[in-house]
């Protein structure tokens, strides 16, 4: 136990004011969640967006936010046994951090938009990603046959376009509305996608600004749990909002996430 305080007083020592201007986010945070066996830390530095959007290529290399190019975030992650690190990954920026209680999961949540590709990550026990997911108001809808018919139209647009691409109930949800993407295809291909858009179908309630912000999931109380349902293992949330119950009540709609299994 003396570990697990020695730690988080070392920890919250060297937070900086963080920024309260109403330009583009530029917060510097520090968060923590435990379960009985660990100890989850995560920092992110957002101060500096000049070198951040230079650091990261958001439509060509998303991935660079779990490589060591990464200098802005992290998650840590320790034995509150002996304080061993156990893992420790660069990560994209979270806002909320959560530990399953059987303390094979590490999930992080963000509402940051601002050069953050990723606003719901699922780790394993051991730090490997298990999933991601770019939180948007609105993605592409297409038949797989629309989608091949779109891609002969624009073959240029395929790498960037099947980058994060959602597939449920049959169809293909694009995620064409990353920072860059207008200039990045022909404006004939970025006016279809715009006429095709639709709710993400695993995170249908959004509200996000131009830039800075994406709220999807009740930041008050995400109220975060791992279910299991026909041999399969699930992450639920509480969004934002959720579909009316009744005429006088607006209850909660949980978001649902498979969890894809270690390998």
């Amino acid at each position: 136990m003396r570990h697990f305080f020695t730690i988080l007083t070392l920890f919250f020592a060297s937070i900086a004011p963080s920024s309260g201007d109403y330009g583009a986010y530029a917060d510097r945070v520090k968060i923590w969640a435990e379960s009985e066996a660990l100890l989850v830390l995560h920092n992110h530095d957002w101060s500096d967006s000049k070198k951040i959007a230079d650091a990261f290529d958001p439509l060509r290399d998303e991935e660079v936010h779990f490589h060591s190019k990464n200098q802005f975030a992290y998650v840590k992650v320790l034995s509150k046994e002996n304080g061993e690190v156990l893992w420790n990954s660069p990560s994209p920026a979270f806002s909320h951090l959560w530990v399953s209680p059987d303390s094979n999961y590490v999930i992080g949540l963000s509402n940051i938009k601002i050069n953050n590709p990723y606003q719901l990550v699922i780790f394993d026990r051991s730090g490997k990603v298990l999933y991601k997911h770019h939180v948007t108001s609105s993605k592409a809808e297409f038949t797989q046959n629309e989608l091949e018919d779109f891609l002969f139209k624009y073959p240029a647009t395929k790498k960037i376009l099947l980058t994060g691409r959602l597939i449920h109930d049959g169809r293909s949800y694009i995620d064409f509305a990353r920072m860059g993407m207008p200039v990045a295809i022909p404006e004939k291909a970025w006016e279809e996608l715009k006429n095709r858009s639709k709710p993400d179908p695993f995170v249908p309630w959004v509200i996000e600004s131009v830039t800075n912000s994406v709220r999807w999931f009740d930041e008050s109380e995400p109220n975060l749990a791992i279910v299991e349902e026909d041999s399969k293992r699930f992450l639920m949330i509480d969004s934002i909002y959720g579909p009316p119950a009744s005429e006088d009540n607006l209850s909660k709609m949980r978001i649902k996430i498979e969890i894809p299994r270690s390998e």
